[in-house]
């Protein structure tokens, strides 16, 4: 039993008596897993042979290079077989310190995966699918780079799901 009192001048002391019992071992709270998505991305114009995947997007670049997001495929277009995306990114705390990955959750088409000008996967498959790549730690700025090979005629291509940055569970 827990017995609080509180007093004030002039009023009559007010009396509470709480029931409380002991627990055997402190409650615990699971740690949650750090996610950072990464929304806003870069894309080059097509291109007829493959792009340098290492190019840097000059500071005055508005016109060449477009903004996208995630979440719907582009279909190949005529005389461009070849396009990169792009985004930079610093990792959360959490992934700094122990590493973690990049996962994309959908992503259609046949493509390299670049990570900091290092070509760290390829997905040969045309089709839609899920990719994840490692990410040491550290807490420098990233740059992630996608280059598709999207020939006319081919299948959609594309970041069509959700791109996290996550800690490995």
């Amino acid at each position: 039993m827990l017995t609080l009192t509180a007093r004030s001048p002039g009023l009559s002391p007010a009396v509470a008596q709480i029931d409380v019992q002991k627990v055997a071992s402190p409650p615990m709270v699971g740690r949650a897993q750090s996610v950072q998505t990464l929304t806003e991305w870069r894309q080059s114009p097509p291109s007829p042979t493959p792009p340098d995947p290492t190019v840097k997007i000059a500071d005055n670049d508005m016109n060449s290079w477009g903004w996208t997001k995630p979440g719907s495929a582009q279909v190949p277009l005529p005389g461009g077989r070849y396009t990169l995306f792009r985004v930079a990114f610093t990792p959360r705390g959490a992934v700094q310190r122990a590493g973690g990955q990049v996962v994309f959750g959908r992503l259609a088409g046949r493509a390299e995966i670049w990570l900091d000008d290092r070509r760290v996967a390829t997905k040969s498959a045309p089709g839609v699918g899920r990719v994840a790549i490692p990410l040491p730690p550290g807490g420098s700025e990233h740059t992630l780079t996608l280059l598709f090979d999207a020939p006319e005629g081919g299948s959609p291509f594309g970041v069509v799901g959700a791109v996290s940055v996550e800690t490995i569970p």
